[in-house]
């Protein structure tokens, strides 16, 4: 996908969200009544008129277009000038417009005659008046676009106030369609923040949307990344774009211009605010022209005001000086702080004002808004506050702060150094423990150096006496040990800090005890009033560390709702970090259910939004991006990232090292490597049960099953079903048992309980393994039903291909190995290359081949490849 792909194709921009209005307006046509869109400016009136014109003209037709512009509504007839037949001018207004009816007539005798009218509303009387006679006589049938809002001519008004034309309102369009119709045009999909981007600087118009877009690829700042588009720096509307808002906003006395500048600075604004600074009236009339827009605020039950659309302020800030900046920040902190009393977000915005437009004299006010700022993970808004609270000299707090949000915006060394020279400042025990928090998760996660971690903690531990602040840093060794993979238990874990609290939800998830883990964030979570401002990012992993575990109890639909609330928070507040994990486990989620598509899209946005910025997370997140490429069958991809998850940071490794595993092992079974990757699942299991992970375990050892081995593994996972939470581990004991047994019926019901809690592919793979044990026992019509259910199911799963269903209608009677050097040799290996591979002689290979065609009742290689290829493309 190319940038230069992209931009032709911006040229040609299909029509979405407009299914219902082309029904409805084609219907009236056929019925050869007339049509008027109506709508906004930009909504997409004339493109849709055009489409509609094209879709119905058939052969025959005549078709002919008026465009109505403010120049030519000057003339009488000016925009139907084409359309006036020689023999009529000069014979008067009426006698022309009856020349020109009677064209028509004879036009339409011959076939369909069809007008298409654009902006309807800048007729001229005489113009209206012609379009009136041709719908009205049925000279010929209209599609006509008229602007809302505009003055339109009485004769174009009375087509639809008395019936002869169907008006047909169009709207802004949604969200969602915002999405698909720039996914279409840039061929592939948008990260979440781009989209909220663009859906909130177009507020659904067609037009504006199409300038950003252009503009955006015309000017570099869209790019694709990693087949995902995006924008680092946001998308800043054109010149034809701010053309095209000028002329929306109109002509502007100085005082409506004054007063959108305060709002565009301000805004959301209390109403009482900008009456302090500006006529009442001068309000009005800007609101009457959908300049400014106000709303009741549900917070506050105050009325708000803003921008009536965010371009407005594009414009306005781009003629704005700095220092007229500047004094508008001034007069509305002045003006807004008598109101603030007792709202935080009022008195923040009024400190921050005043910082932005230079005043340091409160260090006080600075580090409070440097705080929220940080805790709202605004952090380069944090950063300016925190740098001008320390412009009074050295502070503790006011440095924890600015190392956070430098570290926050991925400048990792740069806010090691800032831990580095906090160490020397004096101040509280809490706020010491705070900072030393930072530092060393800075040095754990970022940098993955757990010894100088540790020493940080311990440094501090021995200069400070507060409980409080001992119980902080306590909790962040038991986050350490949690994270790293450090065998604790849960009720080890003493301390009630926050931190301390998460590292026991990890630990109890992991052992696969769900319920404990929920109930301990429920807990925390419960007292974050208390610490929340202080640690918000221990407050969002508990929430992540919740839906994750929901998610491997088997509550899926409810993880995959939360994981979507909350990246749909993210996306709407701009925060970064949030986004990544939430990207994460939506990805998890996805990959869990069998969609390795949408999997693949959270996966990617992830790792582009993390950048150079890795706390731990990019190494999973190319685990499963692996895993989920394997699953699609795209071997390169799949490799590529088993590769790249190498060289990442392995600070979570303790929570993502054993999915690490599995995923280098479905990337072996893309390969066709079976025996190895059940030595690496293997490897996995075991290392999940050292570490007594008895959820990674059930894991690893169902994927053993899937892959042929459920015998070996029917036991201990009926152990762990004994000692996980919730419904999946218990399926997946009952998979193994079933599977080992040849069960027909239990296969079913386990496909079946697969089903109802969301696992489509886990259930195709048991109906295909159903329909096999059924042809074994000679019951051909269970087997076909069963068949028949496992490609209904594998529809749902968007093409994701594991052995289980690749191998659904070959024979049960081959082996593990047979199947294994039946696949190496239809991708085309030699009987060397795949004895190299398996590490075993070439006449055992050969062996394998002999009875591989014996039992398919194929005479060799190639049909062996015809026929595996079949049923790759069946399933």
């Amino acid at each position: 996908m190319g940038g230069g792909d992209a931009g032709t194709a911006a040229t040609r921009w299909p029509l979405v969200g407009r299914d219902d209005e082309l029904a409805l307006a084609a219907e009236a046509l056929a019925k050869h009544r007339s049509v008027v869109l109506t709508g906004p400016a930009g909504v997409g009136k004339t493109r849709l008129a055009h489409e509609l014109v094209d879709r119905t003209t058939v052969a025959g037709t005549r078709t002919e277009w008026i465009s109505a512009t403010e120049a030519a509504a000057q003339v009488p007839l000016g925009a139907a000038a084409h359309l006036v037949p020689s023999a009529a001018i000069a014979h008067g207004r009426d006698a022309t417009l009856r020349g020109i009816v009677a064209a028509f007539e004879r036009e339409r005798e011959r076939g369909p005659v069809l007008l298409g009218v654009d902006d309807a509303h800048l007729l001229d009387d005489a113009s209206a008046a012609l379009v009136h006679l041709l719908a009205t006589t049925g000279a010929a049938s209209l599609v006509a676009t008229v602007r809302s809002g505009e003055p339109t001519p009485d004769a174009i008004v009375s087509l639809w106030k008395d019936g002869h034309a169907d008006l047909i309102a169009l709207q802004s369009l949604a969200r969602h369609e915002v999405e698909e119709l720039v996914c279409s045009v840039l061929a592939g999909p948008i990260e979440g923040t781009l989209l909220q981007l663009l859906w909130e600087s177009s507020k659904g118009n067609a037009l504006y949307l199409h300038e950003l877009v252009q503009h955006g690829l015309e000017s570099g700042a869209l790019r694709a990344e990693q087949g995902l588009w995006r924008s680092d720096g946001g998308i800043q509307p054109g010149d034809r774009l701010q053309r095209l808002i000028e002329l929306r906003m109109g002509s502007l006395a100085e005082e409506e211009r004054l007063a959108l500048e305060y709002v565009a600075v301000g805004q959301p604004l209390p109403v009482s605010c900008l009456r302090a600074i500006h006529p009442v009236s001068v309000i009005d009339r800007l609101e009457q022209r959908g300049l400014l827009a106000s709303q009741r605020s549900q917070q506050t039950s105050t009325v708000q005001i803003g921008l009536g659309h965010p371009l407005f302020g594009e414009v306005l800030f781009a003629a704005m000086t700095p220092s007229r900046h500047d004094d508008i920040r001034l007069r509305l902190a002045d003006a807004l702080e008598p109101l603030s009393t007792g709202n935080p977000a009022d008195q923040f915005r009024v400190v921050l004002w005043r910082a932005d437009a230079g005043d340091r004299s409160r260090p006080e006010q600075l580090r409070a808004a440097a705080r929220r700022a940080w805790t709202l993970w605004a952090a380069p808004v944090a950063e300016r506050l925190a740098r001008a609270a320390l412009a009074s000299g050295p502070d503790l707090e006011a440095g924890y702060l600015l190392a956070e949000a430098i570290s926050d915006q991925g400048r990792s060394r740069e806010a090691l150094t800032v831990w580095e020279e906090l160490e020397g400042v004096d101040g509280p025990d809490r706020a010491r423990a705070a900072a030393a928090m930072g530092h060393s998760s800075q040095l754990q996660y970022h940098f993955g150096r757990p010894a100088e971690a540790e020493a940080v903690l311990r440094r501090a531990e021995a200069r400070v006496t507060d409980p409080e602040a001992l119980r902080l840093l306590h909790g962040a060794l038991a986050m350490f040990g949690a994270t790293s993979g450090k065998h604790q238990s849960p009720e080890s874990v003493t301390s009630d800090a926050p931190s301390a609290a998460l590292a026991a939800a990890i630990e109890s998830a992991t052992r696969g005890q769900f319920d404990v883990a929920e109930k301990t964030v429920t807990q925390a979570l419960a007292t974050s009033d208390a610490w929340g401002d202080q640690f918000p990012t221990v407050a969002l992993l508990l929430r992540l560390v919740m839906t994750w575990a929901r998610a491997m109890a088997g509550r899926v639909h409810e993880a995959e709702l939360e994981a979507e609330r909350e990246y749909a928070t993210a996306i709407a507040e701009r925060l970064d970090y949030p986004r990544v994990t939430w990207c994460l486990i939506r990805g998890y989620v996805c990959l869990l259910r069998g969609l390795p598509r949408d999997a693949s899209v959270a996966l990617r946005e992830g790792i582009v939004v993390t950048g150079d910025d890795d706390r731990g997370w990019i190494r999973p997140m190319h685990a499963y991006m692996a895993m989920t490429a394997a699953l699609e069958g795209d071997l390169e991809t799949a490799e590529r990232h088993d590769q790249l998850m190498a060289g990442f940071n392995r600070s979570l490794d303790g929570v993502f090292g054993v999915d690490v595993r599995r995923a280098h092992a479905w990337v072996l079974v893309a390969r066709g490597e079976t025996t190895s990757a059940l030595h690496e699942l293997e490897a996995a299991a075991a290392e999940a049960a050292s570490k007594g992970q008895a959820a990674f375990e059930g894991f690893a050892l169902h994927d053993i099953a899937r892959l042929g081995r459920a015998a070996d593994v029917v036991e201990r996972l009926a152990a762990l079903a004994e000692l996980v939470d919730g419904e999946l581990v218990d399926a997946f004991a009952a998979h193994a048992r079933t599977l080992a047994d040849d069960d027909a019926g239990g296969l079913e019901r386990v496909s079946s309980h697969f089903s109802r809690i969301g696992l489509d592919l886990f259930a195709a793979e048991a109906s295909a393994e159903a329909a096999r044990a059924h042809r074994n026992d000679g019951r051909k019509a269970s087997a076909y039903a069963a068949l028949d259910r496992s490609r209904q199911l594998a529809q749902h799963c968007q093409s994701a291909r594991t052995p289980a269903l690749a191998w659904a209608n070959q024979p049960d009677e081959l082996t593990g190995r047979e199947r294994e050097v039946a696949e190496l040799a239809a991708s085309g290996l030699s009987s060397r290359d795949i004895a190299s591979r398996l590490d075993i002689a070439i006449r055992t290979v050969d062996n394998l081949l002999g009875r591989v065609y014996v039992k398919l009742a194929v005479s060799g290689r190639q049909e062996l490849v015809e026929l595996l290829d079949r049923a790759h493309r069946r399933e």
